[in-house]
């Protein structure tokens, strides 16, 4: 019996990895738009981020001169 569970068990990983090796050029495909999706998304990000840093900068200069007309 232990012969005839290794035999099934070697046919069983043997069909497992020809049919996996299928599934490859489909998980390429996802990765690569994966990357180019995170890439884009963090480009996006970081001008959303520079663009709040200047609008701070700009809120900055005019409380500034607000400060300083007041006074």
């Amino acid at each position: 019996m232990q012969l005839e569970d290794a035999i099934h068990t070697l046919q069983h990983e043997f069909f497992d990895i020809l049919i996996c090796r299928t599934n490859k050029p489909y998980v390429e495909v996802i990765n690569t738009l994966l990357s180019v999706i995170s890439e884009k998304t963090y480009q996006e990000k970081e001008k959303i981020v520079e663009i709040l840093v200047r609008l701070t900068r700009c809120s900055d200069l005019i409380s500034a001169k607000n400060d300083l007309t007041i006074a």
